[in-house]
């Protein structure tokens, strides 16, 4: 995509994440291209973005390359995922929004997410959630909010849901949490699996197992000749908080019965019955029961496949999904998002502050000499204000960004909710904020102009800890 050559009317553009071997590259982009194969279209891969438009500018700063760019291929509605805020600055997206242009981004992973995602749902005129749970609190901050669920496209499975059974159980994913405890239970139990995902699962079984990672190419055919699709739905750190990802539609997508972790208001959502549909687990010797109860009983396992394929394809078919989406984004006549930004009052920190002066806001921001502040708080912040929450504004200093992990945060850098400000005490400018009662903006909200030790030790730990999580 060059920029020198002669402009061409474009009307949307997706910047989305296009790499190989990635699921939403396999998945979910075939439905957007064909759902919008009648308009005038241009594809950007996010992970190219720097490469195209220039580094990310910081917070209070708007890349001016990319508005070039949209001016001239008179781009008038963007859809894009919530990555990109890892690359274009809040002001840039404000900016582009006071222009009329259109911006829709994917939220994603929203019950693991819903924390990072409430600081966006005042920047974008259409914020899209994936699970209805998450979605129906997103709409009590940005009305315009819009659920498209996580689901497959049935577009040319006929032959793939037919393949002859050669494989009795496979799973796909990171080994992470509980999963490998659960797969090491049903091998040890005489569970014939086959398990493919990251390096770290050769940590746990030998080739005859763990068959590497596996090719968008490859994909759907290794699950379509297997008899059961297992989906292990645990998060990470915490098997009590469930995440729906994409194997249980991997299963609908090829035929193959679904075993799943037990997820009753996922069931509800999608009107999915147990039994009827899928078999559910809640622990690890009731996944072993329905793995060797489906694998002996031909006719229970094709009955749930073939249910849960028809109800996926007739209610939550992504071309059908993405198709009614972008009816609705592309009608959409206003680009403001319908969210009142947070009221901020900035203090100079030698004032002395009166009730009649400050009860009229919502957030406090306490100012230090050298520290410039994007224009875009308020947008942020509006997402926080039912939570009545102490908000941590992560910084940009050099150009790195320092996340603010810790309990304690330079009062410069902290949203103080008017009604709590008699809580505040301020150690050498620190503030300690008690769990439970801060959020973390997960975006850089100012810019630290000149030195100071607190960010810079921030930045110090967060190489750190980048370089020995490689």
């Amino acid at each position: 995509m060059g920029h020198s050559q002669e402009a061409v009317t474009h009307m949307v553009l997706c910047v989305l994440d296009m790499r190989e071997n990635v699921h939403y590259t396999l998945e979910r982009f075939p439905s957007i291209t064909r759902a919008l194969a009648n308009n005038n279209v241009t594809y950007l891969n996010i992970y190219n973005f720097e490469k195209e438009f220039g580094d990310y500018c910081g917070p209070d700063r708007v890349n001016q390359t990319f508005v070039d760019y949209l001016d001239a291929n008179n781009i008038k509605t963007i859809f894009t995922s919530s990555e990109i805020f890892n690359f274009v600055s809040i002001d840039t997206i404000t900016h582009l929004i006071g222009k009329g242009i259109v911006i829709s981004s994917v939220l994603g992973d929203d019950e693991n997410n819903y924390h990072i995602n409430i600081n966006y749902l005042g920047l974008l005129t259409i914020p899209v959630a994936y699970q209805k749970t998450e979605y129906r609190k997103y709409l009590t901050v940005n009305p315009n909010t819009y659920c498209l669920p996580i689901s497959t496209s049935m577009y040319g499975t006929e032959s793939i849901r037919n393949s002859v059974k050669t494989q009795d159980v496979i799973f796909i994913g990171k080994a992470y949490g509980i999963r490998p405890e659960l797969l090491n239970y049903l091998s040890k139990n005489g569970v014939n699996i086959v398990v493919y995902g990251g390096s770290d699962w050769g940590k746990h079984f030998d080739d005859d197992i763990y068959k590497g990672y596996i090719k968008n190419s490859d994909y759907y055919e290794q699950i379509a000749k297997s008899k059961i699709t297992l989906a292990l739905l645990e998060s990470p750190r915490n098997v009590e908080l469930l995440h729906v990802n994409a194997k249980p539609f991997d299963a609908a997508k090829t035929g193959t019965a679904l075993i799943v972790t037990r997820y009753k208001t996922f069931f509800q959502d999608y009107g999915l019955e147990e039994k009827n549909d899928l078999y559910a687990y809640s622990c690890k010797e009731e996944l072993l029961a329905s793995v060797k109860h489906l694998l002996k009983n031909n006719e229970a396992r094709e009955l749930i496949a073939t249910n849960l394929r028809r109800k996926i394809r007739s209610d939550y078919d992504y071309d059908d999904l993405y198709r009614d989406f972008f009816k609705t984004l592309l009608n959409q006549k206003s680009s403001m998002p319908e969210v009142k930004p947070a009221r901020v009052f900035y203090a100079s920190g030698k004032e002395r502050l009166l009730n009649c002066q400050i009860e009229k806001y919502d957030y406090i921001i306490f100012k230090k000499k050298g520290v410039v502040y994007s224009d875009s708080i308020k947008h942020v912040l509006a997402g926080h204000i039912p939570s009545n929450h102490f908000v941590k504004l992560d910084s940009y200093y050099k150009g790195k960004i320092a996340r603010k992990v810790f309990d304690y945060i330079d009062i410069a850098s902290l949203a103080i909710p008017v009604n709590r400000l008699s809580e505040v005490k301020v150690f050498f400018g620190l503030v300690k904020v008690r769990k439970g009662s801060g959020s973390q903006a997960f975006l850089p909200l100012n810019r630290y102009k000149t030195f100071n030790i607190y960010v810079s030790l921030l930045l110090v730990l967060r190489a750190m800890y980048q370089r020995f999580n490689r």
